[in-house]
């Protein structure tokens, strides 16, 4: 059997809004961006969901504060690995 259609990580909405929130799609390229929601959605936990609606609903605002405050720190730490360009120094080794 095959769920992937009918589950999703509840995680890329709340990263999606933060991307949104902070404007990033006007502050850098496309391929910037997509290496940033990659390395972005590897600092975080996955949150598995069949109605992210479910979870909106029933999220108290310190578990959303909590889940925001995560998503900021990826984006930071994110922004880190591509401001020092690690890709580069791998590819001269």
């Amino acid at each position: 059997m095959i769920f992937s259609d009918e589950i999703e990580n509840y995680m890329e909405g709340v990263v999606d809004d933060e991307f949104e929130r902070l404007n990033l799609a006007n502050l850098y390229d496309e391929d910037y961006l997509k290496d940033l929601y990659c390395l972005t959605m590897n600092g975080l936990p996955a949150k598995y969901v069949r109605y992210s609606l479910d979870v909106k609903i029933n999220d108290t605002p310190e578990a959303r504060a909590k889940l925001v405050k995560q998503v900021r720190e990826a984006i930071a730490k994110g922004q880190a690995a591509l401001a020092s360009d690690r890709r580069q120094h791998r590819e001269a080794v």
